[in-house]
C-alpha cells in the first residue's frame, strides 16, 4: 500500500466507515505480510472508524512514513497485533478497546508507541516487543488515557524519555527493559 500515489481515505485498510450514517461491524479480518508506506505521516496502515469489530489480526507488517502502524476503536475481542515493523509517527491506538495482545513487534516512533484508553477497561497484553520513542512529539512510550483495567507487560524493550503515563487498575512488569533503568519512568 503505497499512500505516497495518494489514497482518497486516511487509512490505507478501513474497517467500518465513519460519517455515512451507517455502522458496520467488521468480523474476522486478518492483515498479513503487507507493507505500508507513505512520506508524510498522514495516513494510517489499519483504522477501524465504528467498533464493535471482533477478531482482528495484524501481522508480520511492516509501515514507513505513516501515521500510525494501527488506530483501533472498540475491538471487543480477539485483537492480535504480532510481528509488525513501524517506522512511523506514532504506532498503536486502541481506543475503547478492552482485550488485546500486542507481541513480538518493533515500534520506533516519534510520538507514542502505545496508546490505550479511553474508558477501555479490560485486560490488554504487550509481550516482547522493542517500543521507543525519539520523543519529538513529547509522548511517552506507552500512554494510558481514561480507564485501563490491567495492563501486563512482559519482556519489552522500552526506550524513551518517559516510559508510562497514566493510570491502570494493575499495571504487572516483568522482565522489561527500560533504558538501562531497574523500574519504569513513569507518569500520571
Amino acid at each position: 500500500f503505497d499512500a505516497t500515489e495518494g489514497i482518497s481515505a486516511d487509512a490505507c485498510i478501513n474497517l467500518g466507515a465513519e460519517g455515512n450514517g451507517n455502522t458496520r461491524y467488521t468480523n474476522n479480518v486478518t492483515v498479513d505480510n503487507c507493507t505500508f508506506t507513505d512520506n508524510d505521516y498522514t495516513s494510517v496502515a489499519v483504522k477501524s472508524y465504528t467498533g464493535g469489530d471482533l477478531n482482528l489480526v495484524v501481522r508480520d507488517c511492516e509501515a514507513n512514513g505513516m501515521h500510525s502502524l494501527a488506530q483501533l476503536k472498540n475491538i471487543e475481542q480477539g485483537l492480535v497485533i504480532s510481528g509488525n515493523i513501524a517506522n512511523t509517527k506514532n504506532g498503536i491506538n486502541l481506543n475503547q478497546t478492552a482485550v488485546g495482545t500486542i507481541e513480538g513487534n518493533e515500534i520506533n516512533v516519534k510520538g507514542y508507541a502505545v496508546r490505550i484508553g479511553e474508558s477501555t477497561g479490560g485486560n490488554i497484553t504487550l509481550n516482547e516487543n522493542t517500543l521507543k520513542t525519539d520523543n519529538t512529539e513529547g509522548d511517552p512510550v506507552i500512554e494510558l488515557r481514561g480507564t485501563v483495567v490491567a495492563l501486563n507487560m512482559e519482556k519489552n524493550v522500552v526506550s524513551g524519555n518517559t516510559h508510562i503515563k497514566g493510570t491502570a487498575g494493575t499495571i504487572s512488569v516483568d522482565a522489561n527493559y527500560w533504558d538501562g533503568k531497574e523500574a519504569p519512568v513513569v507518569a500520571e
